[in-house]
Order: structure tokens, then sequence, then C-alpha cells
């Protein structure tokens, strides 16, 4: 696929103006976010452009075929697949080869919900082109001083390791959520695999 710069893409989302974003009053329970015009803008426009990149991938089948890989379990209600070619070529934000697919484990099959863009090491602040729309994340883990790393609880780790934090990172959805296109996680809505509900 066609890699985008990121230069190249935050010039051309400046450019679309009249895409709408959700009220930044949703965005990460940030009452007080005023983005400007431009970053309202700019924020829009990516979405858009993330919608259009990513668009191929509806099928699971296909972003397999282009080397996204999982390592959730199949009962997870919602999946990141990870691309270790889009993680090694130096890009952020190009809409068409995101560093992650998420997906919602549906009765019909995986469903498409947007795409996940990460920093290459941890402690480098991704672009927030957006303004404070587009805040970016992270999350904590536990290593052990043998490299072994495990899920983090509350914040805390077991004896023998040490809490560290991931780089950062962004969502950028294309479907609706609640807390808008660059909102942490997914809503509950997509969390219905085992909850026997259709979603």
């Amino acid at each position: 696929m066609r890699p985008i710069k990121t230069a190249i893409v935050l010039s051309l989302v400046v450019a679309a103006a009249s895409i709408a974003v959700a009220s930044p009053h949703h965005h990460g329970g940030r009452k007080h976010c005023r983005p400007t015009a431009a970053e309202r803008a700019t924020a829009a426009a990516f979405v858009a452009a993330v919608k259009q990149g990513i668009g191929e991938y509806e099928q699971v089948s296909l972003a397999l075929l282009e080397g996204y890989r999982t390592d959730g379990m199949p009962t997870n209600s919602v999946m990141h697949y990870d691309s270790e070619e889009a993680r090694r070529d130096g890009e952020i934000l190009d809409p068409e080869a995101p560093e992650s697919l998420v997906y919602a484990n549906s009765r019909r099959g995986p469903k498409l919900l947007g795409a996940l863009f990460t920093m290459g090491r941890p402690g480098v602040p991704g672009p927030r082109f957006g303004g404070c729309l587009t805040r970016w994340h992270t999350h904590a883990f536990c290593r052990s001083s043998a490299g072994v790393n495990r899920p983090a609880s509350a914040g805390k780790c077991p004896p023998g390791f040490e809490v560290r934090r991931t780089g950062e990172m962004i969502h950028t959805w294309v479907v609706p959520m609640k807390g808008g296109p660059f909102a942490h996680s997914a809503d509950e809505r997509y969390r219905c695999w085992l909850r026997d509900i259709d979603c």
C-alpha cells in the first residue's frame, strides 16, 4: 500500500474544514476543551482520511493478508490487530497503514471499529494535531528484571516487577463513539461478544 508522509497528511486534513467533529465536551471527559477552528478541521479531516484509508480492511481476512496479527483471545469482545511493518516504518499518523486495526467481535464476525496509532518510543509525545481533541494516552504494564512483561493491576505490579509505561498512542474510530472519534477506548455497545447480544 502507498505510504503517506505525516507532513502531507496533516496538510491535507487542514484543507477539509467542512467535516464535523463530535463536541469537544465529550472527549476523555475534558469539559474545558476549546479547540480552534483549524484544530477542529484538522481533526475531522484526519478521521475522514482514516476511514477512507482503512476501508479495505472491513473484512479482517484482508488485514491478515497485509500482515496484521492479533495476540488477543478469540473470545475478547474488542481485539487489536498489529502490523510489525507499520510499527517499524518510521511513519506516524499514516491513515493507510496504522500500527493497529481495532475490531469488535460480533455474531457476524469481526466488525472494523477504527485504528490505533503509536509513537515509536516511550516518552516521545504524540503530535496533538487537533489540539485538545487529540489527546494521546499510555498504559501501565509490569516488567521483571528478566524482561518478562505482564499487565499491571490498577497501576501496580507484584514483587519482582516494576511499573513501566507504553509509548503514547491514540485511537481514531470510524464508527460512532460516545467519547468522540479519539476516545481512549471503545464504547460498551461494542463489547457484545460475551453478552449474547448483537452489535
